[in-house]
């Protein structure tokens, strides 16, 4: 009601804006070779705080998911923003990989893992 929008939660982004968001985190807060992010804190939000044993993903750090992905016998360290009904921003530092989806995808089985696991990742290998 004040104007200001609700960052964990309705934020309203295109997907190439999403894109830049997780080029930013993948590149330690660079973008167009300017530090406009502390790398420290890229680090410490995206380090695992919480343990979330039981779900997909696995940790939780400030607003920010990790899991791993097994893929053709190679484990991949993935960190994620996740919105409701399917937007993401998904980065895997190690393929130098950054991909984001968006969808209306409320109440159902997402297939974005499986996409990851099946064809993303391994088009990356």
């Amino acid at each position: 009601m004040d104007g200001r929008q609700n960052t964990a939660g309705g934020l309203k982004l295109r997907p190439r804006d999403m894109a830049k968001i997780g080029q930013i985190m993948l590149e330690k807060g660079i973008w167009n070779d300017q530090q406009i992010l502390d790398e420290e804190w890229i680090e410490e939000s995206t380090t695992e705080h919480i343990s979330t044993k039981g779900y997909k993903w696995s940790g939780y750090g400030y607003l920010w998911w990790s899991r791993f992905y097994n893929v053709n016998g190679k484990k991949y360290k993935a960190i994620a923003a996740l919105g409701l009904g399917g937007q993401r921003i998904i980065i895997i530092k190690h393929l130098n990989l950054v991909v984001v989806t968006t969808a209306y995808n409320f109440d159902r089985f997402s297939p974005v893992d499986d996409m990851m696991r099946k064809f993303i990742i391994p088009a990356f290998q």
